[in-house]
């Protein structure tokens, strides 16, 4: 048998917004965890199968968690930590392109040079280097610095 672990609560989580948190949700869906009264299991099941913790923003949101997280990311980390997504690679993927892009889109370049997450409006939110902070930047301007990404990635399973 294995080993019995008592977590205790110290805060609510009304959603989940990164992997960290969708596994103690997980945690918090067995019958004997140790759930705040305000937390109910149907709750914590809800917030532990999210498909996809992108899923449904919209551009302001996605700005408004951006912007809530903290400098000591790197672009891909930042881009993961946003999403909630921490394999992109395995999310459904095809070669960039302009035209096909959705809010929520992850922009990889080639050899994992940079990762952005398209925000619409023809911008992206990233992290331009090493402890940055997280910013709006035009697509262009990347694309004219780095070149076109390589692929797209669909945080929405589209």
């Amino acid at each position: 048998m294995g080993k019995k672990i008592k977590i205790k609560v110290v805060a609510r989580v009304d959603e989940v917004s990164s992997e960290k948190q969708r596994n103690f949700m997980c945690a918090m869906t067995s019958d004997d965890a140790d759930r705040r009264d305000d937390l109910s299991k149907s709750e914590a099941e809800e917030m532990c199968n999210a498909s996809s913790l992108i899923e449904d923003r919209t551009r302001d949101e996605i700005i408004k968690i951006g912007k809530s997280l903290c400098g000591y990311l790197n672009c891909k980390l930042f881009v993961q930590e946003l999403t909630g997504i921490s394999k992109i690679k395995e999310l459904p993927s095809k070669r960039y392109n302009e035209k096909k892009l959705k809010v929520g889109d992850i922009l990889a370049w080639p050899n994992g040079l940079h990762y952005a997450i398209y925000i619409g409006k023809g911008e992206v939110m990233e992290v331009e280097e090493w402890g940055g902070s997280p910013r709006i930047a035009k697509l262009s301007d990347l694309i004219e610095e780095m070149g076109q990404p390589e692929f797209q990635y669909d945080t929405k399973g589209r």
